[in-house]
């Protein structure tokens, strides 16, 4: 594990750092597990630049699982639509064990948010199509139309099941 100075150091080389430094502070944040996580999640929602947010979510992405639960509380506590966009597309690359929490995200009254979920869970693959599925089943309005137009760019849904939807009722 790594100490919060270390943890911050390599921060500042992805803030900071030409760029060999930015990628070898993201390789080094990889090892550093949940502590790291939890520090570059406070920096992607303090940045405001997207370049630095990028090295972030990729350090977060492979960090993976142990990054999970951070990503998570950010996603629910930032105001930060850049934030978000970040968080998701770490969640996407992370793969299956994300599902839950962009499902989450799917289902939320925020409508850019919900596009950032889609396409997380568009690069997910496979292992998100039958969650959505049961999202589908369990749901109507603008979770069912998110579920199923996110199948559909996935390649598993005809555009008749999408018009269908589309023209329902709520």
């Amino acid at each position: 594990m790594c100490g919060e100075e270390e943890i911050r150091g390599y921060i500042d080389q992805i803030k900071n750092g030409s760029l060999q430094e930015k990628r070898g502070a993201v390789d080094s944040l990889a090892g550093c597990g949940e502590p790291a996580a939890i520090l570059l999640c406070e920096f992607i929602e303090e940045s405001g630049d997207n370049d630095s947010m990028w090295y972030a979510a990729s350090a977060l992405a492979k960090i993976g699982v142990a990054a999970i639960g951070p990503l998570s509380d950010l996603l629910k506590s930032t105001p930060s639509r850049d934030a978000k966009k970040y968080a998701a597309a770490a969640l996407g690359a992370i793969g299956e064990p994300s599902i839950d929490i962009l499902l989450e995200m799917l289902s939320g009254d925020d409508k850019v948010v919900r596009g950032y979920a889609s396409q997380a869970l568009i690069r997910v693959g496979e292992p998100a199509v039958q969650p959505l599925k049961d999202l589908i089943d369990n749901s109507d309005g603008v979770v069912e139309r998110c579920a199923v137009l996110t199948l559909h760019r996935m390649g598993t849904v005809e555009p008749e099941a999408v018009e269908n939807v589309l023209r329902k009722d709520f």
